[in-house]
């Protein structure tokens, strides 16, 4: 390798620059951009200058495209001054200053220097995906792309429904027996999502149990081959049953003589097991039916390997009969082409599914380029895209794939390093620092290309971050490493040159350190528990994380008292970063740290809002608010951690009527609120109306911050998704499955405080690569995870191609060499991420190491060559201390597990900055998701304050107007143990409608004609203590209400009803709908001669959904039913119609009925061609109308109310909807 000297660096041609951590990658590149703008270099130049939009920078995250934008933006502008005489320190731009001795010349490369910092704008700085999408849109003849198209976050959803569709065409339609053995294979729909998912975008080979899947076989294919195997089975399984009916008792007779004489291997065969196998075939005669497991039979087969030396293995009678039995198991026909199939069929369908609906992932846009440079025009395509961009820079290169390599060597890869070559290729990266793989990463690919540019190879070799201290010591840890066969970072080949060596860096050195009351804290400090004995793996996160929290306390501590000093500084927390490699080492160090009062911060590529408490806790909440009337679900609400009600409150809710009115009241408005207005709102009104801030603050001290910022944040997610999602239930279904599988970690999914920066940052190995921190922990040096074959199968390497093996298998040798394959390249890739973390540190790091189980498995254990068992791993690991001591960077700190007391940090309160008044009024949003409850709550009234009578009205649970202690006295008049009896309000209320709703489910005709059915749905245990006694009569009232006449005319019945649909669910739009001309139209279609509250005068813009009870087809005829469950007398007699037409218009039950029959009158529309034809003839001959079922009346022949309001009334009603009135 070549050192690689900025200012006289060859611009022309391939070449590879390997930056080692710390060694000025970002300073390099942007060195190289300001020569690139002036065109110098004389022979070493580019052949011309260029300007920001000609010069291509690629990297690999948004995060890194700004840092380099503004860092070469920054250098551009800062040459310019030098250029114009500004003093500066920096070297390379002195000596390039140096190179134009002329002031005119150097006034114009300041005046172009300039002009390129103002076009910075304008840079063609991208991330490779957004580079990628840009270069196929803008030549889209040539790559055969479309020229607009969608980017979507996540492929998953599409993914499963491409799974779900190969299981329903090619295996649901299978004969169940053949089904079951494809789907001992296929296992499920979730599974093949799953083994689909690794093979998106990458070059796989499949493998299953160690052999590779050459072709696939659909299902169909394979069943006479199954069949055949099956009834093979089935015979065997017969001759086997009846020879034991013949001849077990003489079997187990002979097994027990040979048991008791002591024959058997002890530890292959166990009385006990013997015994239950016995007892296995014994049930199997008896029943026929039982029949027992493979493992049962093989148990019952014996050779020499279970006997003792010099014993005969016993034949008994059924022995030949086992293993032909066995024998023919072992042989079913081979269905690991059957996941070959699957997995490519899958894999088209994907494509398929996306490509209808415009859609696009982010693998997807490089695999389209990659297909547009292999086709007829891709010569072309390479040719306009050199144009365009005809020097390219591609950062952070280690982290490239096999696509990306091919795109960029197909379209600079092939050019001569020519002195009048026209375009240049140069990546820079540093392949010690390859740390994801689990993103897609090959370093397998950097190191072809590393071989293939050989001869153009640099190096930068000074790093420029860390003390010399730091510096020297991971060069004594690598460096002693590489001196193995296989080199440290495990590459090396015998006999030849190693593809990935370690190079000692030198350390240029940094003027300040930390200093302890003037002593220097530098270089590695290894902390080690006792050595001698195997840790448990609890101890060894317990300790360490304590430790480090002690040791960061004591920091702290004297940095207060300004006894320890970053230069002249004092030290603060932020100052101090601990690197962890997941989330539950994240949460021992970071309990640690809370233990002694030093605030943390957790940040991790794979953190996700949806992963906190707050998110769990608010979809109860939101469940409660969708559901205010169901006590389960607001209990549930009212104890989660967030809220975190008394226990004692939530037993008097459920004790106390009266206390639970008034917690579901809340909850009642809450949900008018969500309705009302939006989901942001309504997170708003929760921190407020639970008083949140202070409750939390008294329980959780200062992390009651980062929970508030977590709810604020979580509502603004979701105000962001409730576009686009169905109202609340969808809302609530959409955080659900975000909580159960968060979809990656979008920038969206973070969120960061303003005194998340003040604080210890514990963050994930993956995630600092790039960063530094002047002291750096890394508690657990010495964990590791052995590869294995998860659930998703386990890729491995094989040659020179990637394998993914999908199913684990002890008894394959080949599997066994696959595992060793895949953990070899998991402990190249652990190196590589402990040189990472080692490197983070500026000036000191520790690093925690300890004897525990696996530790032979380690990055540091690979280094240090520490091997063996027992004590001599122990003594391995000593040694392997006692070595790195030798060095004066390095020193050992022994974790003494009585440490002294630690007194906890101070606190120092930051005053807090008064919130910015609010100076004009909010424009409310205008387009909202409604319902009928939240267009019937806006009656006009005296108060614009929430009415509480109303919303009791609105579920459906108030009296009919009779004055109260008139209605106390009817209701006392009520026969006792009927259902005019019942309690009333609206826990009763709703716990009728789930009953008939829960009958509907099921089938009312079953469960009317099946006692023990009927009984099911109202369990003892279910019900209320109060309600226990009248258990009986909510039987009877249910069983008549199933069969009680719905008075159509035809003698129907619920139970009678063949075409139906429980809670029907409808959306539909409501275009700026006037709730005034609303309120007319229903006044004159229902009841014109009874009064009724006036609605407000307002409108509704948006969506109107709702659900309907029951929709059912009664003699061709649609109708619409609701369940009411008001309370209109003492007995049936109440029930009449001038009781039930009051009730109907003074809860605005009239609204709602004109709002079901609009949704009918719709929904036949547009699935009904006869009706859409003529729809006043439809409706006046296919629409029976709607249907007010009072079930406290119905049973006995009373209770029901039938309207159907004239054509002409629902088609203006359609036509108000439709923004036409």
């Amino acid at each position: 390798m070549k050192p690689m000297l900025p200012l006289h660096f060859p611009l022309k041609g391939t070449s590879l620059i390997e930056a080692s951590a710390g060694t000025g990658k970002t300073y390099t590149l942007a060195a190289l951009y300001v020569r690139l703008v002036l065109g110098q270099g004389g022979e070493q130049a580019f052949p011309k200058a260029l300007l920001p939009p000609e010069i291509l920078v690629v990297t690999f995250t948004n995060a890194a495209t700004l840092e380099l934008r503004d860092r070469i933006r920054q250098n551009l502008a800062k040459s310019a001054e030098v250029f114009r005489g500004a003093e500066t320190k920096d070297q390379f731009t002195l000596d390039l200053v140096a190179e134009y001795p002329d002031a005119e010349a150097r006034e114009s490369a300041a005046i172009r220097l300039e002009r390129a910092a103002d076009w910075m704008d304008e840079a063609a700085i991208y991330t490779i995906h957004g580079w990628a999408q840009r270069v196929l849109t803008m030549f889209a003849f040539d790559s055969n792309s479309a020229f607009n198209q969608t980017l979507a976050d996540s492929e998953n959803d599409i993914l499963a429904e491409a799974a779900r569709d190969y299981w329903r065409i090619h295996c649901s339609q299978l004969p169940a027996a053949v089904a079951e053995q494809i789907g001992s294979v296929l296992v499920s729909p979730t599974k093949l999502q799953g083994w689909a998912k690794k093979l998106v975008g990458r070059d796989l080979g499949l493998c299953w149990q160690g052999s590779e899947i050459d072709q696939g076989i659909p299902p169909e294919k394979l069943k006479a081959a199954i069949q055949q195997w099956l009834a093979a089975c089935q015979d065997a399984e017969s001759k086997l049953l009846l020879t034991w009916r013949e001849s077990g008792s003489a079997v187990v007779d002979e097994l027990n003589q040979t048991l008791e004489a002591g024959s058997f291997n002890g530890t292959r065969v166990k009385a006990a097991k013997l015994a239950e196998s016995i007892a296995a075939m014994n049930l199997w005669i008896e029943d026929g039916l039982s029949v027992p497991a493979q493992s049962v039979i093989e148990y019952l087969v014996f050779d020499q390997s279970k006997m003792k030396k010099g014993q005969q293995a016993p034949l008994h009678a059924a022995d030949s009969i086992m293993r032909a039995y066995l024998d023919i198991r072992a042989n079913r026909p081979n269905l690991a082409p059957v996941v070959g199939h699957a997995l490519g069929w899958i894999a088209d369908r994907f494509e398929s599914l996306k490509s209808q609906v415009g859609l696009l992932d982010f693998n997807d846009l490089l695999l389209k380029l990659r297909a547009g440079l292999r086709g007829k025009r891709g010569a072309q395509l390479a040719l306009r895209i050199r144009d365009l961009y005809p020097v390219a820079m591609i950062d952070e290169f280690q982290d490239t794939d096999a696509v990306q390599f091919e795109i960029f060597n197909r379209i600079y890869g092939e050019l001569d390093k020519q002195a009048d070559s026209p375009y240049a290729w140069l990546m820079i990266g540093d392949p010690k620092q390859a740390i994801y793989s689990f993103r897609g990463a090959d370093i397998h690919t950097y190191l072809s290309a590393r071989k293939q540019v050989q001869d153009s190879l640099y190096t930068l070799d000074t790093n420029y971050r860390s003390s010399k201290s730091v510096v020297t010591a991971v060069n004594c840890l690598f460096e002693h490493a590489d001196t193995k066969s296989q080199g440290a970072f495990l590459f090396s080949q015998p006999d030849e040159a190693s593809p990935l060596p370690f190079t000692p860096i030198k350390a240029k050195g940094l003027e300040q350190s930390v200093t302890i009351g003037g002593d220097s804290l530098q270089g590695l400090r290894l902390m080690h528990l006792e050595l001698s004995d195997e840790t448990s793996a609890d101890q060894y996160r317990e300790r360490l994380a304590r430790y480090t929290a002690e040791r960061i306390a004591t920091l702290l501590a004297g940095s207060a008292e300004a006894r320890v000093l970053v230069g002249d500084k004092p030290l603060v927390a932020s100052d101090i970063a601990i690197l962890v490699r997941s989330g539950r080492e994240a949460a021992a160090v970071r309990a640690a740290l809370n233990e002694l009062s030093i605030g943390s911060v957790y940040l991790s590529d794979k953190e996700s809002i949806y992963q906190s408490n707050e998110a769990l806790d608010l979809w109860r909440i939101l469940q409660a608010v969708a559901n205010p009337r169901s006590q389960a679900l607001v209990l549930s609400a009212l104890a989660s951690p967030l809220l975190g009600m008394d226990r004692n409150w939530l037993a008097q809710l459920r004790d106390d009527e009266v206390a639970w009115e008034g917690e579901a009241q809340r909850f009642i408005e809450l949900q008018l609120l969500w309705r009302r207005t939006n989901i942001a709102a309504l997170v708003q009104r929760l921190i407020s109306e639970f008083n949140l801030p202070q409750r939390l603050r008294g329980r959780l001290g200062d992390a009651s911050e980062r929970t508030l910022t977590n709810m604020l944040h979580l509502g603004e997610i979701l105000q962001r998704h409730s576009q686009s999602l169905d109202g609340e239930l969808g809302l609530i279904r959409h955080l659900g499955e975000m909580i159960k599988q968060p979809q990656g970690a979008s920038e969206e999914q973070l969120v960061r405080m303003e005194s998340d920066a003040g604080r210890v940052q514990v963050i994930t190995l993956h995630k600092s690569k790039g960063l530094e921190y002047p002291l750096v922990f890394i508690p657990y040096g010495v964990s590791s995870r052995k590869a294995s074959i998860g659930e998703d199968g386990l890729v491995f390497r094989e040659g020179d191609r990637a394998q993914l093996e999908l199913l684990n298998s002890q008894a394959s040798s080949k599997v066994k060499e696959e595992k060793e394959a895949a953990d070899l390249e998991r402990l190249q890739e652990d190196i590589r991420l402990l040189y990472v973390g080692l490197t983070r540190a500026k000036y000191c790091c520790w690093l925690g190491i300890a004897n525990i189980r696996g530790v032979a498995d380690s990055a540091f254990a690979s280094l240090m060559s520490v091997s063996g068992k027992g004590e001599a791993l122990a003594e391995s690991l000593q040694n392997a201390l006692v070595q790195l001591n030798q060095s004066d960077a390095i020193a050992l700190e022994a974790v003494d597990e009585s440490s002294a007391p630690v007194r906890k940090v101070s606190v120092i309160e930051t005053p807090l900055i008064p919130a910015r008044q609010l100076e004009r009024a909010v424009v409310q949003e205008r387009w909202w998701v409604t319902s009928y409850s939240a267009i019937a709550s806006r009656v006009e009234s005296s108060s614009d304050a929430f009415d509480e009578s109303l919303a009791l009205s609105l579920a459906g649970e108030q009296d009919n107007g009779t004055p109260i202690n008139s209605a106390i006295n009817e209701f006392e008049q009520a026969k006792a143990g009927t259902i005019h009896a019942f309690e009333r309000g609206a826990v009763p209320g709703n716990f009728l409608h789930e009953l008939l709703e829960s009958a509907a489910l099921l089938g009312f005709e079953q469960v009317a004609q099946d006692s023990t059915l009927l009984e099911t749905l109202i369990p003892l245990e279910s019900l209320p203590e109060r309600w226990q006694a009248e258990r009986g009569m909510l039987l009877n009232w249910l069983q008549a209400t199933l069969v009680a006449d719905l008075q159509l005319g035809s003698n129907s019945q619920l139970q009678s009803l063949q075409l139906y649909q429980p809670e029907m669910e409808f959306l539909f739009a409501a275009h700026e709908v006037d709730l005034e001309q609303l309120d007319v139209l229903c006044h004159q279609a229902i009841n014109p001669e009874l009064q009724r509250p006036k609605l407000k005068h307002d409108q509704v813009n948006g969506m109107l959904k709702g659900f309907i009870d029951l929709t059912f087809v009664d003699n061709d005829q649609y109708w619409v039913c609701d369940y009411k469950s008001n309370w209109l007398g003492p007995d049936a007699n109440s029930y009449d119609l001038q009781a039930m037409s009051q009730a109907l218009v003074e809860h605005r039950y009239d609204l709602q009925l004109m709002i079901y029959l609009l949704a009918l009158h719709r929904m036949l529309l547009a699935r009904d061609s006869e009706y859409r034809a003529n729809p006043q003839l439809g409706y006046e001959t296919r629409v029976g109308g709607a249907l007010y079922v009072y079930l406290r009346g119905f049973p006995e022949g009373a209770g029901v109310l039938k309207n159907r309001p004239d054509y002409q009334f629902v088609e203006q009603m359609d036509q108000l909807f439709r923004g036409e009135c």
